[in-house]
């Protein structure tokens, strides 16, 4: 067998349990981009806001979709998410959604927002 492929393993093998004995020790995990919710309420304008002003504001959607109403409009729609807390107590966990969507002139149409309570 060739030494560096040894090494190679033997290295993986190393990462792979220290990465395995950080997770079972509670290490915290985020993920998604943090914003803040009520300060998207405060300054977002229906019928104003343009989906550019948003990406602007809050960065790239962390998801892009399409929602069709009842009424068979559609309106482009925008996910911000954002959690954290530690895999060995997810009860502890913190999370926020925030959706918006846009009209056909890509105007804040609608949105609605959830966080955990602090």
């Amino acid at each position: 067998m060739n030494p560096n492929n040894q090494l190679t393993k033997k290295s993986l093998t190393v990462s792979i349990s220290i990465l395995l004995f950080a997770v079972l020790q509670g290490c915290a995990v985020k993920f998604g981009h943090d914003f803040d919710p009520k300060g998207f309420h405060d300054w977002v304008k229906r019928g104003e806001t343009t989906s550019k002003q948003v990406q602007e504001k809050l960065g790239a959607p962390t998801s892009q979709g399409m929602v069709v109403e009842g009424d068979g409009s559609s309106l482009k729609r925008y996910i911000y998410y954002y959690g954290k807390g530690k895999i060995s107590n997810m009860n502890d966990a913190k999370f926020k959604m925030l959706e918006v969507r846009f009209d056909e002139n890509n105007r804040v149409y609608s949105f609605n927002w959830s966080a955990a309570v602090e």
